[in-house]
């Protein structure tokens, strides 16, 4: 429930963004049973291998571009979405950054999302499905880290 929508609704201040993970926190401490306030979280989160809701939330919204730019959703959004003609680092899908005039707009899915998926060190447009695009992103099994 906490992630419902969440590519919609996605908090961009930290103070809000440190309110949700408490709730993350909280369900480590009930998840494990240790109820003892001198118990390390962070310790409770690794050993359960539960990346930061944070996390979890980029995550969505990189997958929700995924499936914009392939035509897997049904919105309108291709046509904010251009691809760059030349790109000097990193992979060749990049897009252009959609162009802001408000905080409130630069602060939405696509002016936050374009600069991340431009970021990922691997071209997203390789995968052939939104579920191998999420799962290569998503962790490496031997360390249990994001990948970007």
């Amino acid at each position: 429930m906490v992630e419902y929508a969440s590519t919609v609704w996605d908090y961009h201040t930290r103070r809000n963004i440190n309110k949700l993970e408490q709730v993350q926190r909280h369900s480590a401490r009930y998840v494990t049973g240790n109820h003892d306030y001198t118990s390390s979280i962070s310790a409770m989160l690794r050993d359960l291998e539960w990346p930061t809701l944070e996390q979890r939330r980029h995550l969505s919204r990189l997958t929700m571009l995924y499936k914009i730019y392939n035509h897997l959703v049904d919105t309108d959004f291709t046509s904010q979405l251009t691809l760059r003609q030349s790109s000097t680092r990193g992979h060749a899908s990049h897009f252009l950054q959609p162009q802001c005039s408000c905080a409130a707009y630069s602060n939405s899915f696509l002016p936050r999302t374009v600069p991340d998926w431009n970021a990922l060190a691997v071209d997203p447009l390789l995968f052939q499905t939104a579920d191998a695009f999420k799962n290569y992103f998503f962790t490496d099994p031997s360390s249990h880290h994001f990948r970007f």
